[in-house]
């Protein structure tokens, strides 16, 4: 029976897909729990990782050969302990350059009623380009989005449109595709560009980048964190030119 559900998934059946993932909820958990332990288990949310899994399985059992049961167990085993590594290494990584996020003041001293260039940029959840994108997604989607904006989490955001938290991780993801396509043009500029501007639009692309994670509600500790450490590399006169760059605005290189 769990062959033919696989087999039913992999050819494209919507219900067998959810049933695969229902059956599998409950072994992902305890997969994802061993290997956070008792040190990461407090400081990495194991939903959001059960959610990157399900997600990650949804969309790779269709292009990933198995010849019996057994091989996709493996298979998502070794899904369930990447992603809990990722998310390890996110953390580690935050440790090892909390000393450099610490010198944002010195390096992007914004000078405007004490706020720091993570909160100016943070207010810009709202900012009508991104909702703009945003009103590509389905109505539902749209919805979900404007709620974390607004601080709430994926599950109560799901609720308020009667659907769940994994679908909040999906318009998530829906709007961040569509953000990575509105960043072409830039990767486009980083190709075409004289070598003597290149490493800054590379640099641009990087902060770029780290907005759209913000822009696309990921944990906010997290996104604050990504950006901190970008930020803290330029010179105030950099980091305004950046944010123009950001803003859509011209900028000379």
């Amino acid at each position: 029976m769990s062959m033919e559900l696989l087999v039913s998934a992999k050819n494209g059946s919507q219900f067998a897909i959810s049933s695969l993932l229902v059956s599998i909820s409950s072994e992902c958990k305890t997969i994802i729990s061993h290997f956070l332990g008792t040190k990461y288990s407090a400081r990495i949310d194991a939903e959001d990782v059960l959610q990157e899994v399900l997600m990650q399985v949804a969309t790779g059992v269709a292009t990933t050969d198995f010849d019996e049961w057994n091989g996709f167990k493996a298979w998502l085993f070794c899904v369930c302990r990447n992603n809990v590594y990722k998310q390890v290494e996110y953390v580690k990584s935050l440790r090892r350059s909390a000393d450099r996020t610490s010198a944002i003041g010195e390096g992007f001293d914004v000078g405007c009623d004490d706020r720091t260039a993570v909160e100016i940029m943070i207010g810009r959840e709202n900012l009508s380009g991104v909702m703009a994108v945003a009103a590509q997604l389905g109505d539902d989607e749209f919805q979900v989005i404007e709620y974390l904006a607004q601080g709430l989490s994926p599950r109560e955001a799901g609720e308020k449109v009667g659907k769940d938290a994994a679908f909040a991780y999906y318009a998530r993801r829906q709007l961040k595709e569509l953000l990575e396509g509105e960043s072409k043009p830039v990767r486009r500029a980083v190709k075409s560009t004289g070598s003597a501007n290149r490493a800054r639009l590379k640099s641009w692309k990087k902060h770029y980048d780290a907005m759209m994670a913000i822009e696309c509600f990921v944990t906010r500790e997290k996104a604050i964190a990504r950006f901190e450490k970008s930020l803290a590399r330029l010179s105030y006169a950099e980091g305004t030119e950046m944010l123009a760059f950001i803003q859509g605005e011209s900028v000379t290189v």
